[in-house]
């Protein structure tokens, strides 16, 4: 696999890939330090809106692309062709490993340079670092699903229906976030289950002590849901798209 893993990573060189998980994170941060200054008139606004925007729309869209970018590579140049002669099993694992990987990166980056700006930016009393990193973590997992889902829509019909199937999905979530049933679109999840983590309702307003949305008990069922859908679509998407591969 590291052979693969290798040879994706040369694909992805100057490309979306890499732009996503490097300078994607430091565009939502230099994007949200005036917003929360000159529109909400308090610097301590910084936080909530990261965490609500990064999640909301740069997140979920940015791994989206991700997906149809890996396949709309592979149509163009025609490798498809030549799918037959490798591990086509290993080659789609490869393919989520290492759109995963970059989601991961650019989770962590976001975190860190959240903290660092908050140790410029914030009061003492206000900054926060455990939080902050809980609420990168639970992004992350969160958001896996839409890898594979990406990748399978993209290979199946077109590239760009994943897109349009996840922007479908990222404005239902943010409507289904707040309810009792935020477990019906998985787009919505990771809205919902750092709400109580990083204190910021899924509408960016800080949350209130007494806010029925300010309670763990769902964070653990929440992550255990998201960590199973992922793991279903890593063994079935593989499969799927060797067995259609190998039936053509």
């Amino acid at each position: 696999m590291k052979n693969y893993i290798a040879a994706e990573y040369i694909k992805g060189k100057r490309s979306f890939s890499h732009f996503f998980f490097m300078w994607f994170p430091l565009m939502v941060v230099l994007i949200c330090i005036p917003f929360s200054q000159f529109m909400y008139f308090d610097i301590n606004f910084f936080v909530p809106l990261i965490y609500n925007w990064w999640p909301t729309l740069f997140l979920p869209i940015g791994l989206a692309v991700l997906g149809y970018q890996s396949i709309q590579r592979e149509k163009e140049t025609h490798t498809q062709n030549y799918y037959y002669l490798l591990n086509q099993n290993m080659f789609w694992k490869t393919k989520l490993i290492t759109l995963a990987t970059y989601s991961l990166t650019a989770n962590i980056l976001i975190a860190l340079l959240t903290i660092i700006l908050e140790f410029i930016m914030y009061d003492s009393s206000n900054i926060i670092i455990t939080n902050v990193l809980l609420a990168s973590l639970v992004l992350w997992i969160t958001t896996l699903f839409i890898i594979p889902l990406s990748i399978l829509l993209a290979q199946l019909t077109t590239p760009i229906l994943s897109i349009i199937v996840n922007l479908f999905g990222i404005v239902t979530g943010i409507f289904t976030a707040v309810g009792n049933h935020w477990y019906i679109s998985p787009w919505g999840w990771s809205l919902r289950l750092i709400t109580p983590i990083i204190k910021t309702n899924p509408n960016g307003t800080l949350l209130q002590e007494n806010d029925p949305l300010n309670s763990t008990s769902i964070v653990y069922p929440g992550l255990g849901l998201a960590l199973l859908i992922f793991i279903i679509l890593y063994i079935s998407v593989p499969l799927i798209l060797s067995r259609t591969r190998e039936s053509e």
